[in-house]
């Protein structure tokens, strides 16, 4: 126990209290940032779902162009 601590108990309690309310602020902030997320979350799935066509793989469409990457030719001129 330091000196100050025994000397000035107003002073100690005092940090104590201000340390108290920091902490219960950041408390609230961070669940209220935690809550903000999940709303978000929920609204990007369900707009998600509302827009995504009924038979959906999951998977992109496989079109020439994806697989182009997989040949060593160049592309053919324009006749």
């Amino acid at each position: 126990m330091l000196i100050s601590e025994i000397a000035f108990p107003h002073l100690v309690a005092a940090n104590d209290d201000r340390i108290a309310r920091d902490l219960e602020r950041r408390r609230v902030a961070l669940e209220r940032t935690a809550e903000a997320a999940e709303a978000a979350a929920v609204e990007a799935r369900a707009a998600v779902t509302a827009t995504a066509p009924a038979a959906t793989t999951g998977r992109a469409p496989r079109h020439a162009a994806s697989r182009r990457h997989l040949t060593n030719r160049m592309p053919r001129p324009a006749a």
